[in-house]
């Protein structure tokens, strides 16, 4: 009892210091609450993306931007639970078929942005799934490099998108034994026209067997 109430008053004199915002908490508010499925496939070059929810939702838009530009925990938990049920499905069925793990990798953040905001957000959502923490999948967060820092894929055009990420992605670790016949999920927050998930992929996929592209919303 003693510990629940120090815990208490230190929760509130932190948001007291350190005010949240209505979007952190509206996504507290509602943590426990699973979002929306909504899945959806799209192609694009004839690669297909798969999407899990709508960011449309508000509750899935409030936990996007809240992980991504806020640190919210909550939201991270809340968008683990979104790919939890679909990475362990398709790591079960191809353990079944084919006899081994996949492998995860989030799409990087330039190393500037990076720094600039403290974390990958793809990176702290995907390491809090039970897919990740429990062995379903094999996560390689390493194999994965963004070369270079190109203008927010949000603030452009559709054609004008496709020729930003151009060649922006490189594999680091193209060791035969680790990628040589083997299936890799490539994993976004938000995907409008698949563009960033394709020029992730096209850089692994001389490496690899199959390369699958994933976000967790469309917009």
């Amino acid at each position: 009892m003693l510990w629940n109430n120090a815990r208490v008053f230190f929760f509130f004199m932190l948001d007291t210091v350190f005010p949240l915002s209505n979007r952190v908490r509206r996504v507290r508010a509602h943590r426990n609450d699973p979002l929306t499925i909504a899945m959806h496939t799209t192609f694009l070059n004839g690669q297909s993306v798969q999407t899990l929810c709508s960011y449309s939702n508000t509750a899935v838009k409030d936990a996007i931007g809240a992980a991504k530009f806020e640190e919210s925990t909550a939201a991270m938990q809340q968008l683990a639970h979104v790919l939890d049920d679909f990475l362990i499905d398709a790591a079960l069925e191809h353990a079944y078929t084919h006899g081994e793990r996949i492998l995860v990798v989030p799409v990087p953040l330039h190393h500037t942005r990076e720094r600039a905001r403290g974390y990958n957000q793809m990176d702290a959502i995907l390491t809090r799934t039970r897919a990740v923490s429990e062995g379903f999948v094999e996560y390689a967060p390493d194999i994965l490099t963004r070369l270079r820092h190109s203008t927010p894929q949000a603030t452009l055009t559709r054609a004008a998108r496709l020729v930003n990420v151009l060649g922006a992605f490189a594999c680091i670790h193209p060791e035969p034994r680790r990628l040589h016949e083997r299936t890799i999920y490539i994993v976004d927050d938000v995907a409008t026209t698949g563009a960033t998930l394709a020029a992730a992929g096209s850089s692994l996929s001389p490496h690899c067997t199959c390369v699958e592209l994933v976000a967790i919303a469309r917009a």
